[in-house]
């Protein structure tokens, strides 16, 4: 129908977990999600541009819902809330031309009113570390030393001690032990 863009993508039938299809965001369903929550279209329709997701689009984007879960589980359990939690589009629209964008952006608050700051990245395995991770790991210390976390994130504080740390999930041991090797 009209609210939803369906893609075939024949990648999924040589995967051990197959996804039949995935399903996008249309300009019609952005428009009725506008007026049902607010905000502007731009906030629903995704940022990426061609004809269709990768293969690697959809359990990426299922994993990285499990992941956003699990945290809302844990801030709950020690009595925090994630008042903000901005997905990979709306960081696009935040840091356009970034050389690296993350998955995602959490803000948490800690019952004694301490706020706490991070961003997620939900490694695969699927890209080369040295290469990938390099350019993450500069974008990162852009952020941080370039003042760009504390005027985009902080409300335009000037409050220095305003920091931000980098949650990192992987598939497996292997991958993790590669990882700090970089």
């Amino acid at each position: 129908h009209k609210y939803l863009i369906r893609y075939f993508i024949p990648e999924f039938r040589q995967r051990a977990r197959q996804y039949a299809h995935v399903y996008e965001l249309a300009k019609a369903g952005g428009r009725v999600l506008k007026i049902v929550r607010g905000g502007s279209l731009e906030d629903f329709l995704t940022a990426r541009r061609g004809a269709a997701p990768s293969y690697l689009f959809a359990p990426h984007t299922v994993e990285l819902g499990r992941v956003r879960l699990a945290l809302e589980r844990s801030a709950k359990s020690m009595n925090a809330i994630l008042p903000v939690d901005v997905d990979d589009r709306q960081l696009a629209r935040t840091f356009r031309g970034w050389p690296a964008l993350p998955d995602g952006y959490l803000n948490v608050l800690l019952p004694n009113g301490a706020q706490a700051h991070f961003f997620l990245e939900h490694d695969r395995a699927t890209a080369d570390i040295a290469k990938v991770w390099a350019g993450k790991f500069a974008s990162y210390a852009k952020l941080w030393f370039g003042g760009f976390f504390r005027d985009a994130f902080s409300g335009g504080e000037v409050n220095v001690n305003v920091g931000f740390r980098v949650l990192v999930t992987v598939p497996d041991e292997a991958r993790l032990r590669s990882l700090l090797r970089a």
